[in-house]
């Protein structure tokens, strides 16, 4: 698959992409230096009306899983009706 042309000359990102058969046609692996540059282009590229769908998830690194499983000791949750 051709890679994406450049979204800026500050863009400081990587997108890797694959073909795919099933919901989706492709997949785009997106590597930003922050969620907020991630977001811009998510909406940049979401906008120009070129796709029907588009979605975006957030992945973690093993380091900012283990820190959010040891934030949990320090959350008090009841649910609803408890």
């Amino acid at each position: 698959m051709r890679r994406p042309a450049p979204t800026s000359r500050r863009w400081a990102g990587r997108c890797t992409a694959w073909y795919a058969f099933g919901e989706y046609d492709a997949y785009n692996l997106w590597e930003a230096p922050d969620n907020v540059s991630m977001a811009a282009v998510a909406m940049a590229i979401s906008g120009g009306g070129a796709l029907s769908r588009y979605e975006t998830t957030v992945l973690l690194t093993v380091e900012e899983t283990m820190d959010a499983m040891q934030r949990v000791r320090d959350i008090r949750y009841r649910p609803p009706g408890t």
